[in-house]
């Protein structure tokens, strides 16, 4: 789905392990809960986003890594693994998905 002079061919590889374990499990209509929690309980992802960052920032051998705390979820991305474009691309996708309650992600 993603050009490689876009991304690393690693990176996509890790990126899609990463959410060939969680797409199923977590999509849901947005009235349903997922993992018995209600999106009125205030347990969902409100804001997310990719970031670089530097290689010593993440774990050894790991492009990417899933960071989340409150109501954020953050993909930190390896420094020089994709492109800007991609990633403000991928970030614009995921704050529209959001914001129009497209997806929703529980915590």
């Amino acid at each position: 789905m993603l050009h490689e002079r876009h991304i690393s061919k690693d990176l996509c590889e890790q990126l899609s392990e990463y959410h060939k374990d969680i797409i199923g499990k977590t999509l849901t209509h947005e009235d349903e809960a997922a993992d018995g929690l209600n999106p009125s309980e205030g347990r969902v992802i409100t804001n997310g986003r990719y970031e670089f960052v530097p290689a010593v920032a993440l774990p050894a051998g790991r492009k990417c890594w899933p960071v989340h705390g409150g109501e954020e979820f953050i993909w930190q991305i390896q420094a020089g693994e994709m492109t800007e474009q991609l990633r403000q691309a991928l970030n614009a996708y995921i704050a529209e998905s959001l914001a129009t309650r497209q997806w929703v992600q529980h915590y």
